[in-house]
């Protein structure tokens, strides 16, 4: 008879959660104001509440989950075929229900790179519907 073979051989035996990554989501209004000349380009301005936290906590590491306002400013914006930029962030960008050349919905996608706890682990997804 064969011994089974040992199933802690392979086993994880020490995790280092340093780069943990962050899941959050937020929810909120954005007020657009585009350009008379130019629609695609413009200001808007984002009123928020967001729930944020460390991906994987393992023996305290990590960072805590919190939940705060988080507000933008009057900023520039610009979008074109697939691209919208926010200030100085670039995201990937799907758009559907166009009606009368105004998308209704809006989906963004960017790898954040300016996570607040310095982990470039992260994505920001956003997901806008437009409502009169």
């Amino acid at each position: 008879m064969v011994a089974p073979p040992d199933v802690l051989a392979n086993a994880v035996r020490n995790v280092d959660p340093k780069y943990a990554g962050n899941m959050g989501t937020q929810t909120g209004y954005i007020t657009f104001t585009p350009l008379v000349a130019n629609p695609a380009k413009g200001h808007l301005v984002l009123t928020s509440t967001k729930i944020e936290g460390g991906a994987v906590r393992i023996h305290g590491n990590g960072f805590n989950w919190s939940q705060s306002a988080f507000n933008i400013p009057s900023t520039a914006y610009s979008a074109s075929g697939t691209g919208f930029t926010l200030g100085s962030e670039n995201f990937t960008m799907t758009y559907g229900n166009v009606v009368g050349g105004i998308a209704h919905t809006v989906n963004l996608i960017e790898r954040d790179l300016s996570s607040t706890n310095g982990d470039q682990n992260c994505f920001l997804a956003i997901t806008a519907t437009w409502q009169k």
